[in-house]
């Protein structure tokens, strides 16, 4: 198949499309055409380079504890027509994992609206150059930068935010805790990681850190929270509760039984004390 070469950072002139290929304005060539972010991006000779090509979808899995939602409904059936009318226009990203698979790191939702589109191959970026953090990192940014966090399931972005903060913590520069150092310092002249995600995305430090603390949840009790069963403080305060104490409490909730916050703060306090057994938990919350 056809390839691509290209170097980081830069952006595609979107005007004319081919085949699902975003092209450059010389129709003779039919090479994508780089433009390049600011004046400040780094030389070629300092960038990697890219590629652009077509990939089979019976290669591609999707990435591991990838912690977003798959479309469904009118919106992936907007964009299976969009496919089948004019491709896949922005390539995805991929990188390998050996046996001649790939792991997508940046089009999940793009490869399911193709496979159901029909499709047999869409047009890839392999990324092989990626470390597993920088891997992690861009699932999160390349779907934070396709849509508001107000659009994400509090689970999505509960997941999405614990992910970046484990992969960023572990980069140089970075640091993980939520407080300043008491003399006001921050020694290395690193940057707090949660001081980088709040600015990128306008969120508070704090809300951050109760979405990261809320992805120790378990998966039914995210449900929960998706559904609005449980409210968000209810939620944080639930995620300390042991896994068993967890499962106690979603089958109640599933059940219909409310929960207030007052009754989630209790249930925390007793949990941290000794492991509370189910009429414990009955009797906490009146049931």
């Amino acid at each position: 198949s056809k390839t691509l070469d290209f170097p980081t950072g830069i952006i595609y002139n979107r005007r004319t499309t081919r085949g699902g290929f975003t092209m450059a304005d010389n129709p003779n060539n039919g090479i994508i055409e780089p433009i390049r972010r600011n004046s400040n991006a780094s030389s070629d000779k300092n960038c990697p380079s890219l590629k652009i090509t077509n990939i089979k979808l019976d290669t591609l899995v999707p990435f591991a504890d990838h912690p977003f939602k798959l479309y469904e409904g009118q919106q992936l059936a907007d964009l299976v027509c969009s496919i089948r009318d004019n491709g896949v226009e922005q390539p995805i990203i991929v990188r390998s994992i050996g046996d001649k698979k790939y792991e997508i790191l940046a089009g999940h939702n793009r490869v399911h609206a193709a496979r159901e589109a029909g499709l047999d191959t869409v047009p890839a970026i392999i990324r092989d150059d990626l470390s597993d953090e920088d891997a992690k990192i861009l699932v999160v940014e390349s779907n934070f930068n396709q849509r508001s966090v107000k659009e994400m399931k509090p689970s999505e972005l509960a997941n999405s935010l614990h992910m970046l903060n484990e992969a960023m913590k572990k980069k140089p520069g970075y640091r993980s805790d939520l407080q300043e150092p008491e003399d006001g310092s921050q020694s290395d002249n690193r940057l707090r990681t949660m001081h980088v995600i709040g600015k990128k995305h306008d969120l508070s430090q704090a809300t951050i850190a109760r979405y990261i603390r809320i992805a120790q949840l378990s998966e039914g009790l995210l449900e929960c929270l998706d559904s609005k069963m449980i409210g968000l403080g209810v939620a944080e305060q639930l995620s300390y509760l042991r896994p068993d104490e967890q499962a106690i409490v979603q089958s109640l909730v599933e059940g219909d039984t409310k929960i207030d916050l007052q009754q989630a703060r209790e249930l925390k306090r007793q949990s941290s004390d000794h492991e509370l057994s189910e009429d414990e938990i009955n009797e906490i919350i009146g049931f």
